[in-house]
């Protein structure tokens, strides 16, 4: 029996379906396929070959039709996404309430409050968790649903040309399925889930709430220091929102087709380069930091000098920071350009023999 055809079926359709029922709904999958074959061989007393293995699952269906009915229907975000969608908002969440818990210990620290201030506090510090969550959920939301709309099946590259033009006809050919993807391009979905929600609260905290990027201090009245200077937000920020967007439509992709190809390989290399040229301009730009000894000093009880070297470190924290980012950048850059030309040139090179 043809096999690699089947195996390359099963593999396509338990991608796409939850991973706590994926090995048995894997083999009842290939249960069905075999069964099928065996009964079409046995009544037309052909042999079971990659012609007979063609008819039969094209009469299964695509791999996306397939594991649609194994799956319960859903709206605006489909089941391709739907896991790390789920994921992302777990772990989103989280970090808005804790951050929010934060900011509203910080007030209630504050020994001169009264009772009247602390309700006032605690129903501010609600209000403000809400209004934050929903801004998080609603971007997740969006950019989920915006990946859908524009991108339903996240369809992968036929193996041919020849098998490209059967596609355009509207016909699917079971021996355009991608091949099996092995153990090392499988992706981790809870890393790329931590990165899809640390950058949408990123978006959303720089954006719509930038007094949180401050120094908090609390004596007579509460004060809010802000750190970042005017020249992040006006000149730097808006690239960096295009960086971060693009950043979570690759790991969508990437969630979505459940591995890393050429296509998103070479998306990950431009993004990454978008990033070394933003953090090398704001390197090489005016001062990132805002924060001044002499502002510390009149709204602290630190002295003139602490205030100062607590700035300077301040400054030299981000000036490194934005050094090992552009190093790091660089080296992750031309490391995967060269893995993915050498594959390029290896699979080439297997085709000529």
């Amino acid at each position: 029996m043809d096999t690699e055809l089947v195996n390359r079926y099963v593999s396509e359709v338990g991608r796409q379906l939850p991973e706590k029922t994926r090995a048995d709904l894997e083999k009842e999958i290939r249960s069905l396929i075999e069964a099928a074959l065996d009964d079409r061989a046995k009544k037309t007393g052909r042999p079971v070959d990659e012609v007979l293995v063609v008819e039969v699952l094209k009469e299964f269906g695509p791999p996306e039709k397939m594991a649609a009915s194994y799956l319960p229907e859903r709206y605006l975000i489909g089941p391709r996404l739907y896991p790390a969608f789920i994921n992302v908002v777990k772990i989103a969440l989280p970090i808005v309430i804790i951050l929010a818990g934060l900011g509203l210990g910080l007030r209630l620290g504050r020994s001169d409050l009264q009772l009247p201030d602390v309700v006032d506090a605690f129903a501010e510090g609600f209000a403000g968790m809400f209004n934050t969550a929903l801004q998080v959920l609603g971007t997740i939301v969006l950019v989920f649903a915006l990946l859908e709309y524009f991108a339903p099946g996240l369809k992968s590259r036929t193996l041919s040309k020849s098998l490209d033009v059967r596609s355009l006809k509207g016909e699917w050919d079971p021996r355009s399925l991608p091949k099996a993807a092995p153990a090392p391009q499988k992706v981790g979905v809870v890393g790329l889930s931590v990165e899809i929600a640390f950058t949408v609260v990123a978006i959303v905290i720089f954006n719509f709430y930038p007094q949180l990027i401050g120094i908090g201090y609390s004596g007579t009245e509460w004060v809010s220091i802000p750190v970042l200077a005017e020249v992040f937000f006006e000149r730097y920020l808006p690239w960096l929102n295009i960086y971060w967007v693009l950043q979570i439509v690759l790991d969508a992709i990437v969630l979505g087709r459940g591995r890393w190809e050429t296509g998103t390989g070479w998306f990950y290399v431009a993004i990454k380069a978008i990033s070394v040229v933003i953090n090398l301009a704001m390197l090489t730009g005016p001062s990132l930091i805002a924060l001044t000894a002499a502002e510390l000093n009149a709204h602290s009880a630190m002295g003139m000098d602490t205030a100062q070297l607590l700035v300077n470190m301040l400054t030299q924290v981000v000036k490194w920071g934005l050094i090992i980012a552009v190093i790091a950048g660089s080296i992750d850059m031309i490391r995967q350009a060269f893995r993915l030309i050498f594959q390029k040139l290896n699979v080439v090179a297997l085709v000529k023999e």
